[in-house]
């Protein structure tokens, strides 16, 4: 994980993430934006960047359906994996999935972020080749147990509070006109190890 490079869509796709959320913000500065509009939002700017011949973005996807070992009615905001020759529908598996993604608004609260870390241990559990990324959009302030008043990575406030290895391996920002020290607009990127 470390050392592994990011997928090509990531640093594209998360630029754009922290844009949009900015010209959203500008826009309609009181409205909240959903971490479905989010997800709907990076499910383009993926889509746009992987391989669409050998690659397919589903979203939404029940982790049950993903691995039968996984109980619940949970559900997986984001699946890139190899495309089946000759499938129609949802058709990742355990065996195909390359990318397991959750999304989450900082806002919303710092439990429901390690909740969503869990699920996708969970889920790398039963397959160590997927790659598991939780993606934080903030929008209009830092997010600060994740990012620095520099806008550098934070990593000790996930270190004391999980017992598996996590790493925030990009953060991606745009400024509104508001420009103050903890305003901005915030994509970051965490990886399970």
């Amino acid at each position: 994980m470390k050392n592994s490079p990011l997928p090509n869509w990531c640093a594209p796709t998360l630029q754009g993430l922290a844009y949009w959320l900015a010209y959203k913000k500008e826009f309609y500065n009181d409205y909240k934006l959903s971490e479905g509009a989010i997800v709907g939002e990076l499910a383009q700017g993926i889509n746009s960047n992987i391989d669409n011949h050998n690659e397919v973005l589903e979203c939404e996807r029940m982790y049950k359906e993903l691995s039968p070992c996984i109980k619940g009615q949970t559900r997986l905001d984001l699946a890139i994996g190899r495309k089946s020759k000759g499938t129609r529908g949802k058709s990742l598996n355990i065996e195909t999935l390359k990318y397991a993604l959750e999304v989450k608004r900082y806002e919303n609260g710092w439990n429901l972020i390690l909740e969503d870390l869990n699920k996708l241990k969970e889920l790398h559990s039963q397959n160590k080749l997927i790659r598991c990324f939780l993606i934080v959009a903030s929008q209009n302030y830092r997010p600060v147990k994740l990012v620095s008043d520099k806008n550098h990575p934070i990593e000790k406030f996930l270190k004391s509070e999980l017992n598996f290895e996590t790493k925030v391996r990009t953060v991606k920002k745009a400024f509104s006109s508001k420009r103050k020290s903890d305003y901005g607009n915030f994509a970051i990127l965490i990886e399970l190890a």
